[in-house]
Parts: C-alpha cells; sequence; structure tokens
C-alpha cells in the first residue's frame, strides 16, 4: 500500500547505484565548496519529482538517471530554518542521529529539500533513465515556434512557464523609454539595462502562480497568485505611463542569496547578466536576453514573445551560469572580508560558526567541470 511508505527523489547518479553506494556525509559543493565542510546525501520529497528529474536531465550522459526511494513511513524529521538545508556539517548530521532522527528537511527557495541521514529506513530504490524533461506533460506549453519574432501570446497560454517551479518572475515597465516597438525589440536583442547595474532596484516581483509563490501567500494569509491577478498587476503597473511591461524569468538555482539584497554590483543575481564596460572603465548591466519571455502590451492585452528567450536552458547557458554564479559568490566574500577588516579588532572575535550561515569558511571556485561531477550524487 501506498499508505504504508515515503517515496523521496534524487537526480543524477551512475546506472550501478545502489543502497550501499549511499554516502550520507558526502561532501556536498552546491555553494562551490571544495574543502567538503558542507555534506549530505540530498533528496526531493513525492512533490519534487520533477524537480529531481530536471536535475538529472542536466547532468553529464553517464549521470541522467533517477532514484526512487521508498522508505518506512516511521521516519523521524528534523525541520531546519529556511536556506540552512544546503549548509548541512557532518557534526550537524552526527547530532542529529544520536538524536534519533532519520532526515533533515528544509526549505531552499521556496523547493523542500531532505538530507538523509539514516540509511536503514530505506526500503528499496530504483533507477530510471531520464531521456526527456517537461515540466508538465497535461497543459499546453509554449512551443519554440511560438516564440518567433512579432509572435504574441496570452497570459493564459503562458501559464506554464509562469507556474512553473524553481523560477521568480520579474517585471520592469519601458515608459521611460518610450513604449514603442523599436524599445521592446532592443531589449530582446540586448538585454535589459539595470538601474545602478542593479537587478534589484530595475524591476518589480511579479505574482506568478508558482508553487513557491503560493504557499508563501497562503503563510502570509494573502490571496492566492493567480494569471487573472498577474493581469491585474500588469494593468495597474505602479509606473502607470509604461504600456508596455518587460517579463523576465530567471532559476532561483543561480541566485546567490548570501549576496548584498540591493544586488549592487550584480552580487546577487550577476549570473544572469551581460555587463558593458565603456572606454572610460564604467560598466552597465544588462539582463541577458535568454531570460526575458517577451513584454505584456497593456493595449492589446497580449504577450509579444522574445525569439532569444530559452525555456530549456542550453548546455551552454547552464555553464556559463555556473560561472558567473561562482564569481558572485568571490563578490560576495570579498565584500565580507573588506567589512569585516573595517571593523574594530578588539570588538570582534570572528570564528568558524561567525559564518554558519554562508558558504566562505573554505570558499574555493574550481572547474565548473569538477563541481559538477562532484555535485551530480549530491541530489
Amino acid at each position: 500500500m501506498d499508505d504504508d511508505f515515503l517515496t523521496f527523489y534524487h537526480g543524477g547518479a551512475p546506472v550501478d547505484f545502489n543502497v550501499s553506494a549511499i554516502d550520507i556525509f558526502y561532501p556536498a559543493i552546491k555553494q562551490q565548496n571544495k574543502a567538503g565542510h558542507y555534506v549530505g546525501f540530498y533528496m526531493f520529497g513525492e512533490d519534487g519529482k520533477d524537480e529531481a528529474t530536471r536535475y538529472a536531465f542536466n547532468q553529464k550522459e553517464a549521470m541522467k538517471n533517477l532514484l526512487t526511494i521508498r522508505m518506512k513511513k516511521d521516519v523521524q524529521i528534523v525541520k531546519l530554518p529556511p536556506f540552512s538545508i544546503t549548509r548541512i556539517t557532518r557534526e550537524q548530521i552526527e547530532k542529529f542521529r544520536e538524536d534519533g532522527y532519520d532526515l533533515i528537511a528544509g526549505s531552499s527557495v521556496g523547493k523542500m529539500e531532505y538530507v538523509l541521514i539514516n540509511k536503514d529506513k530505506i526500503i528499496d530504490m530504483k533507477i530510471e533513465k531520464v531521456t526527456h524533461y517537461k515540466q508538465d506533460k497535461e497543459t499546453p506549453q509554449v512551443d519554440p515556434p511560438a516564440l518567433e519574432k512579432d509572435k504574441y501570446a496570452t497570459l493564459e497560454e503562458l501559464e506554464p512557464l509562469l507556474s512553473e517551479s524553481g523560477y521568480l518572475c520579474f517585471g520592469h515597465g519601458t515608459g521611460r523609454m518610450g513604449n514603442s516597438e523599436e524599445v521592446v525589440d532592443s531589449i530582446f536583442d540586448e538585454g535589459l539595462r539595470t538601474k545602478d547595474n542593479s537587478l534589484y532596484f530595475t524591476t518589480i516581483g511579479l505574482s506568478t502562480p508558482t508553487p513557491e509563490l503560493k504557499k508563501q501567500y497562503e503563510e502570509m494569509g494573502l490571496p492566492e497568485p493567480t494569471i487573472d491577478s498577474l493581469k491585474t498587476q500588469f494593468n495597474n503597473w505602479q509606473h502607470q505611463v509604461s504600456k508596455k511591461i518587460i517579463i523576465a524569468r530567471i532559476p532561483t538555482e543561480y541566485v546567490n542569496m548570501m549576496g548584498d539584497r540591493s544586488d549592487l554590483d550584480g552580487e546577487m543575481y550577476g549570473a544572469f547578466m551581460i555587463r558593458d564596460v565603456s572606454e572610460d572603465g564604467k560598466f552597465t548591466n544588462y539582463l541577458n536576453p535568454k531570460f526575458i519571455i517577451g513584454s505584456f502590451d497593456v493595449d492589446k492585452q497580449l504577450v509579444k514573445l522574445n525569439p532569444h528567450f530559452e525555456k530549456q536552458l542550453s548546455p551552454e547557458t547552464i555553464s556559463e551560469l555556473s560561472r558567473k554564479y561562482i564569481e558572485t559568490l568571490k563578490k560576495t566574500k570579498a565584500r565580507v572580508e573588506r567589512t569585516t577588516k573595517s571593523l574594530p579588532s578588539q570588538n570582534l572575535t570572528v570564528t568558524d560558526d561567525a559564518f554558519d550561515s554562508s558558504d566562505f569558511g573554505s570558499f574555493d571556485a574550481n572547474s565548473f567541470d569538477e563541481e559538477s561531477e562532484q555535485d551530480s550524487k549530491r541530489k
């Protein structure tokens, strides 16, 4: 009976992987921590199969496998605060094991993840090859041919994209630059220029009906976000001279959650940026067109689709994101070190515990290929 056990999913493993191969202390490098201060065998729950499948699909060919793990229903689970799940230490696992726990659970950017700490609770495990990835098999998708120049779609038709788990959506009105088609096409071709080189200061978060936002709104006692409420947001844009609103969508796994919240110098969202440097040395960040779905036309009540948008990220884009993500972490580390050095030494004692919520302790930006191969065992 399905009620007699719990199901978990782990994306990315060799075809001969089995229970005995699971290392609950495996060095985790989600934040590019090569020295292995953070550890764990990570899984998604029953509602995270699609996320695990997507992760497996983006691995090297030998690792494109999805593990389905069934565990006894009486597992003891300890829950951690948001984002702490990506920073588990060996000492934490050992302590929780001593306390009788079998799993560690926590939310990372709205996604619930689990760290296995007791293999004895596993009933069985099967592995299957991932040959394709599609977020929603029942809801009609926006097919690539529709993303040609001067093609339009309704918000309802774009709902699969706008409600997909693991993504954040932002809006930016074109009123200041003018509401012409030339302005929109220029953004599609060159990217969205960011104010003060910050995506935070440039855009406004959109009320898209993603699972993460639905849960967040529910916890806050707010009405559930829907496509209709998103349309209302567009039609009542706070910069009301804007009749065309750029819609951007970025994968949350490449957002530097430890970065400066104001995103100055592209520290938080830098992985998604193109940097233009002028002759006098000044630089300007542009949001890469690959992450721009299109532009909502208030008069037409339609979205003009961006032909450069990548509904499914190419291997080249993923590689570039990973490299730039490491660069954002370097910026964060450098900023924290500068701040630490500027404080009076007699009033500050920095210990390893001071960075429990970060990955600076043993930061090392090793090559993407090395990280990818290690990281494939993490999820």
